[in-house]
């Protein structure tokens, strides 16, 4: 006899069960897999301290957009980082963007060792654009000559970044077009 009950309370209690969890509402949002509701509270994300962007060893196996807040007692500053493609990455707020005003741009090696055009701002706020995404070896540069002519070479990459980081429009546009994105 119990053992055709149970499969019967199974099958009616299936009926109440939700996909969805609630915190502070009885009726979770069907669109959502967790709906919180709260007047006067907000949530608390972890706080751990990251040794670098790499950092494994404050979570093991970070998984693809896992969000934190480093307490920023090492070299990376404080505040909401994200997991994404094996680093840590901090998310955009008013006191890291990148100021489109004041900018130095400089060729260096980023902390994966890629060699990468990078946008400095006044505050030290950094964007590092890989140079084998911006221009494959062997590339077309074209110059405007001061008589007005344009000299187009076969060129490699270095040039070719060289080239566009001394051209004024060039920046102004790159920076326009990143904004808000980085």
């Amino acid at each position: 006899m119990i053992r055709k009950v149970i499969p019967l309370l199974f099958l009616f209690l299936g009926n109440f069960v939700s996909a969805q969890v609630g915190i502070g509402t009885k009726e979770p949002n069907p669109a959502s897999a967790l709906d919180i509701v709260a007047k006067d509270k907000g949530i608390l994300l972890p706080r751990i301290q990251l040794k670098s962007e790499q950092d494994k060893s404050a979570i093991v196996n970070p998984e693809e957009s896992l969000l934190v807040y480093n307490t920023g007692s090492t070299s990376l500053v404080a505040g909401f980082y994200y997991w994404r493609d094996a680093r840590w990455t901090q998310l955009l707020s008013g006191d890291n963007y990148i100021d489109t005003k004041n900018q130095t741009f400089t060729i260096e090696k980023d902390s994966n060792n890629i060699e990468s055009l990078v946008i400095t701002d006044t505050q030290g706020g950094k964007v590092f654009l890989a140079i084998s995404a911006i221009a494959k070896n062997n590339t077309f540069v074209t110059n405007l000559v001061e008589n007005q002519e344009f000299i187009t070479k076969l060129g490699d990459n270095i040039e070719f970044v060289n080239h566009i980081t001394n051209n004024e429009d060039f920046i102004t546009n790159i920076v326009n077009e990143l904004k808000g994105k980085y």
